[in-house]
């Protein structure tokens, strides 16, 4: 799971589902997020099998990004919409914001 170029996912998204990416660069830039015990860095990318944790919390990175070897090894399908944003709707997946995208697909 080490390094800059090539395949895997960018560290930055292991914590999509809770945290925006800007977010997750402070965490990694302030040495929160840690990569198969070691502090990660901005480059680094994630295979199936590395253990991400956040602020010493595990972190089930893995069915969120389609790594294998989550599930016995399925990949986990997404489904994508498209979707023409009337004003007033945020693009944020956080339901605490007012007006978020989630509420605005129901």
């Amino acid at each position: 799971g080490e390094g800059g170029e090539g395949g895997g996912v960018r560290v930055n998204k292991a914590l999509r589902a809770s945290h925006s990416r800007r977010e997750t660069d402070r965490l990694v830039a302030a040495g929160r997020v840690r990569l198969n015990g070691r502090v990660a860095s901005a480059g680094d990318r994630l295979q199936a099998g590395d253990v991400v944790t956040l602020d010493g919390v595990r972190v089930d990175w893995a069915p969120l990004n389609g790594a294998s070897g989550a599930a016995g090894g399925e990949r986990v399908r997404f489904s994508y919409l498209k979707m023409w944003k009337r004003r007033g709707v945020v693009c944020t997946t956080d339901r605490r914001v007012r007006g978020n995208i989630l509420d605005e697909l129901g």
